[in-house]
């Protein structure tokens, strides 16, 4: 919405999503190694373990600003490009909850490690912030003024402004298609789906909400039409049996 409505991100703005992007990196490689390691799984090279050992070490300082100097890219991009990460590990991704836009980053780390490195639109859109507390966006569409607030779908965030809200027009609720087969990061084992189809039911058979609109969004359209052809739908809901199509899969 403030990308459409709000005049989107100045360059200071964008410049300010530079460390979280950093940081989305830094933790697909750490899922990645993680794995590796859950699986019982040797590199292809002693020199792609030992930039294993290197990311390890530096992700374990957990410094307050991240810098991805030459060292650390090669070290990245040779964990990344190792065979046996691309077809043990990566297409087994929602097992370790290695993030769905990590690839996007992974693959252009050239460009994200440059000097002059300004985050584009399409960067901030795949980044993956935890949204703590509440964020509001305001805007104006045809004369109409619009008070668009953003809250934290993490368990210990919900508690913040459940009761907040009461006096809403309507609420958007967004779930992400894609995550038919993905855990909680915050309870490995509870199915992502299912917990937005629990907090949806709680949102909409609250007290605080009788008089208010509900508008459910779902997103990751393209991530859910290309997982669909690999990974059944069925792996959750065990019912379904139509066809591995987006058009048939989304309903």
């Amino acid at each position: 919405m403030k990308i459409i409505h709000d005049n989107g991100y100045n360059e200071v703005e964008r410049l300010e999503r530079r460390q979280a992007i950093y940081r989305n990196i830094l933790s697909g490689v750490e899922s990645l190694i993680i794995a590796m390691q859950k699986m019982e799984l040797r590199y292809s090279t002693k020199e792609i373990e030992a930039c294993a050992d290197r990311v390890t070490e530096i992700i374990k300082r957990n410094d307050e600003k991240i810098k991805l100097h030459p060292e650390l890219k090669d070290a990245i991009a040779n964990i990344w490009a190792d065979p046996i990460i691309q077809k043990e590990i990566a297409p087994r991704g929602n097992e370790f909850n290695f993030n769905e836009s990590c690839p996007y980053f992974l693959n252009a780390l050239d460009r994200i490690t440059a000097h002059t490195y300004v985050p584009t639109t399409q960067d901030i859109l795949m980044l993956r912030i935890t949204t703590t507390g509440i964020i509001e966006v305001k805007f104006e569409i045809k004369g109409v003024n619009f008070r668009v607030f953003d809250v934290g779908g993490q368990r210990s965030e919900r508690k913040k402004w459940i009761h907040c809200f009461d006096d809403v027009h309507a609420i958007i609720f967004v779930v992400a298609l894609s995550e038919y087969d993905q855990v909680l990061f915050e309870d490995t084992r509870t199915n992502r789906m299912i917990e937005s189809l629990r907090l949806f039911r709680s949102v909409c058979n609250s007290r605080w909400f009788y008089n208010t609109a509900m508008i459910l969004f779902l997103n990751k359209k393209d991530i859910f039409e290309e997982k669909i052809k690999t990974t059944s739908i069925q792996c959750l809901f065990k019912n379904y049996m139509g066809k591995l199509v987006f058009v048939k899969s989304k309903s």
